[in-house]
């Protein structure tokens, strides 16, 4: 059914196609004109009808034409894997566009066409406005389907010039392009509803003074936040300590006006970007090791066995595969304490995400364990000796 329905709507509209172009009156054979056909009467009473069903058509037609046209081309793009995320990303981001740019364009021709007093309309431009603001606006909409598109590719793994890309770097040039399109869009806007650019820009002069004073944070915050993009303290998912604020965690986002740190209790903080103009920040995720430091506090009954244990550490440390032999590994017998022998060990491993360094950081202390037990020794614990002085026993006396 639905395949002669489809036959049918192509009759019709075959129809309409020869009504417009042949359009001759028929004659008899001794030359005497006869009435014209059916379909050039209805063209003479009801011109602005076929019109419209020309419009509708062709706007139907370039509908799908277009749809079919960025398919294969995606499709294209597709197999080819290639590097040029950019122009994978450009038929999916412009089909939209498009089509909308196509029915707004034949809203406005149907609207003319129609026999309606569009005097003062015509008159002032309106339509021809809506048509410019039309194809502004959808090119706004493709500039931004694009960008959009483009970036969540790379944020997927896509490279730029042989060098991958880390998530910061992206959304900070996702904002900066943000940025442009929305200016350069709004100065086009301007231009269509005959705004004198020139005006704007010295009433914009006063109204930044004013807003200068007004939103200053808002504004530091803002510049602050370019400037992390710029030179990159941190990106997103570093580990950062503020020691100023007494926060510590992995950075969730970098935004306009705030960054998100998640705390390892899972807690966020939503930090003023300008904050890290003055604040020392440490950045956890861009050492080359992290350090292990720790004091063992042996009995004083394991005396004899300190020297044996502490070469027995320093050979497990030097052979540890978590640790970097860069810098060699310290075991030293620290102190003396109130109740221990002290071995001060200090080593530095590989692993800088803080869940990995936790697991090599217990891998060493229970290997450091195993060897104290390994010698016959044994930890110290806090513990107080008192010495009493000889107590003299005096036999009970019973009295009378």
């Amino acid at each position: 059914m639905s395949y002669f329905c489809q036959k049918g709507r192509a009759i019709v509209w075959l129809a309409t196609l020869i009504t417009l172009v042949y359009d001759w009156p028929l004659e008899t054979s001794e030359g005497d004109a006869v009435d014209p056909p059916i379909f050039s009467r209805l063209l003479e009473a009801y011109g602005w009808l076929v019109a419209v069903s020309v419009v509708l058509a062709a706007a139907i037609a370039l509908h799908f034409a277009i749809g079919l046209l960025l398919e294969f081309w995606g499709g294209h793009w597709e197999r080819r894997r290639g590097k040029r995320t950019i122009l994978r990303s450009l038929p999916l981001a412009i089909t939209l566009p498009l089509r909308v740019l196509i029915w707004i364009m034949a809203a406005t021709i149907v609207l003319q066409i129609l026999p309606l007093d569009l005097g003062r309309l015509q008159e002032s431009g309106f339509i021809t406005k809506v048509q410019r603001l039309a194809v502004v606006v959808c090119g706004l909409m493709f500039l931004m389907r694009w960008k959009s598109a483009a970036l969540i590719q790379y944020r997927a793994g896509a490279e730029w010039g042989g060098t991958r890309l880390d998530r910061g770097t992206i959304d900070g040039v996702g904002k900066l392009i943000t940025l442009a399109i929305l200016l350069f869009g709004l100065l086009l806007i301007l231009r269509i509803f005959g705004v004198d650019l020139m005006a704007v820009v010295t009433l914009g002069g006063f109204g930044t003074l004013a807003l200068g004073f007004a939103g200053k944070d808002v504004i530091s915050n803002f510049f602050a936040g370019l400037m992390l993009y710029f030179t990159r303290p941190f990106v997103v998912g570093d580990l950062i300590t503020v020691p100023d604020k007494a926060i510590e965690g992995n950075v969730e986002a970098i935004g306009w006006y705030l960054t998100e740190v998640r705390a390892p209790d899972h807690r966020s903080y939503y930090l003023p970007n300008s904050l890290f103009s003055s604040a020392v920040v440490i950045n956890g995720s861009r050492g080359l090791d992290r350090r292990v430091e720790t004091t063992l506090g042996l009995r004083y009954d394991d005396f004899e066995e300190l020297v044996l244990i502490a070469t027995a550490l320093r050979a497990m440390l030097s052979s540890h595969p978590a640790v970097n032999q860069s810098t060699a590994p310290i075991v030293r017998f620290n102190k003396y304490g109130e109740s221990s022998l002290d071995l001060y060990i200090r080593v530095y491993t590989y692993e800088t995400e803080y869940d990995k360094f936790l697991s090599a950081q217990e891998s060493l202390l229970l290997e450091m364990g195993r060897i104290v037990k390994q010698h016959g020794a044994d930890f110290a614990f806090p513990t107080t000796r008192l010495e009493l002085p000889p107590i003299e026993i005096v036999p009970f006396k019973k009295f009378p």
